[in-house]
C-alpha cells in the first residue's frame, strides 16, 4: 500500500508540474504550429506552398521530426555498421540515420518481428508515446514504481500526454493514422514543456559512472537543473541530452 501511495504522489507531482508548464505554452493553431516547426526544419511545407495538414505522417517521418526537434538529426549511431537494428531499414533509406538515433535514444521501438515499418502511417497513440518518451516523462514516472515495472501501452502514455496538454485535436479513436496538423500541434507544444533529465544521486555523485545511481527531475528550475525546454536548446543550437 505504501508503494502504491508513493506512486500516486509521484505521478500527481509529475502531472502538476507538467500541466503547469503546458498551460503557459503559447496556444497555436495547426497552421501556426506547422509554421513554427518550419523555423527549425522539423516540419516543412510543400513546393506549392501548402502545408497539407490533413495528410498522414509515416513512422519514418515521425522519427525524423522528433530527432530534429532534439537537434540530433546529424547523428548516426550506426554509421559504421553493416546492417540496421531493423531488418526492413536499409542504410539507403532516407530516414535511416534518424530512425537509428531514435532507437538508440529509446524514443521509438519496432515490432515483434524485428521490423520498423518506416512507410506505415504513424497512429495517434504511437505518436503520443513517442512524444512522452522524447520529453522523458516515461522515465520520470517509472522511477516511482517498483523496479522492473513498465508503463502500460497505450493507456499510461495517453494519460501522461493528456496531463501535458498534448492531445489537442486528437480523435476518440487513437488507433487511426495521425494527421500532420495534429503532429504539428503536439510537437510545437512539446517544445515549450520542460523535459526530464537524469541526475546522479548525492550519495553516488562522486562514484565512477557505472556505480552511479540516477534520478529523473523535470527541468523546471526548481531542482538540480535550470529551466530548460527543447525550444531553448534549439534556439541556442544545443543538442538535447537527458
Amino acid at each position: 500500500m505504501k508503494k502504491f501511495i508513493k506512486t500516486l504522489i509521484a505521478l500527481s507531482l509529475a502531472v502538476a508540474v507538467a500541466l503547469s508548464a503546458a498551460l503557459t505554452a503559447f496556444a497555436r493553431t495547426p497552421e501556426e504550429s506547422a509554421l513554427d516547426l518550419g523555423k527549425y526544419g522539423i516540419m516543412n511545407g510543400f513546393p506549392d506552398g501548402s502545408l497539407r495538414l490533413e495528410n498522414k505522417v509515416t513512422r519514418a517521418q515521425m522519427a525524423k521530426m522528433v530527432i530534429t526537434a532534439l537537434g540530433r538529426e546529424k547523428i548516426d549511431p550506426y554509421a559504421g555498421a553493416d546492417s540496421s537494428m531493423f531488418r526492413d531499414m536499409k542504410k539507403t533509406h532516407w530516414a535511416y540515420a534518424c530512425v537509428s538515433e531514435a532507437f538508440m535514444c529509446r524514443i521509438i521501438s519496432g515490432f515483434p518481428d524485428s521490423t520498423f515499418r518506416p512507410d506505415d502511417d504513424v497512429t495517434y497513440e504511437q505518436a503520443i508515446k513517442i512524444m512522452v518518451c522524447v520529453l522523458r516523462y516515461d522515465n520520470y514516472v517509472l522511477q516511482s514504481r517498483p523496479q522492473g515495472a513498465e508503463l502500460q501501452y497505450p493507456q499510461d502514455y495517453i494519460k501522461i500526454a493528456k496531463d501535458l496538454g498534448l492531445l489537442e485535436g486528437a480523435p476518440l479513436d487513437l488507433k487511426q493514422p495521425a494527421t500532420r496538423g495534429f503532429i504539428a500541434t503536439m510537437i510545437s507544444k512539446a517544445l515549450d514543456i520542460p523535459y526530464a533529465k537524469a541526475f546522479a544521486t548525492p550519495e553516488t555523485a562522486d562514484k565512477p559512472i557505472m556505480e552511479k545511481e540516477f534520478v529523473y527531475e523535470i527541468l523546471d528550475g526548481k531542482g538540480q537543473g535550470e529551466y530548460t525546454t527543447l525550444r531553448i536548446n534549439l534556439d541556442n543550437n544545443k543538442v538535447t541530452f537527458w
